[in-house]
């Protein structure tokens, strides 16, 4: 009695084992998604943050350049 007991305990942790590792390889795998997503999502970030200064930065040097010209123009006439 006791040892068929002690089976049936057995075959119960088994289950609850598979079960929980079952269940802990699908939570791994949508870490693993979300993760890649948010990666996707600051690498997004950042890149629109390069080009947005890129033009800010470019606009800027470009009026620097166009008050220089004048004033060579000036210069020169």
């Amino acid at each position: 009695m006791l040892l068929s007991l002690i089976a049936v305990f057995k075959y119960i942790q088994k289950q609850i084992d598979d079960l929980t590792r079952s269940i802990s390889e699908e939570i791994e795998k949508e870490s693993k998604v979300e993760e890649d997503l948010k990666l996707e999502f600051l690498t997004q970030i950042k890149m629109l943050k390069l080009y947005g200064w890129e033009k800010t930065f470019s606009n800027r040097i470009n009026e620097s350049r166009l008050k220089q010209q004048a004033l060579v123009q000036k210069l020169l006439s």
